[in-house]
């Protein structure tokens, strides 16, 4: 199988799934139990403390 050919037999299934993808793991974030992930929380703050 080329990419040409997953890209024109298979194109409808591939959009579904590029625009599916990000809803997905954003619902399992959700339904998962924990703490939220929050980058900017994790860095310190200046000045640096040791």
């Amino acid at each position: 199988m080329t990419l040409e050919t997953l890209f024109t037999e298979y194109r409808t299934p591939l959009i579904l799934l590029m625009f599916s993808t990000p809803w997905v793991t954003f619902l399992a974030c959700r339904l998962i139990p924990g703490q939220q992930e929050e980058p900017f929380y994790s860095v310190p703050t200046y000045p640096y403390r040791y």
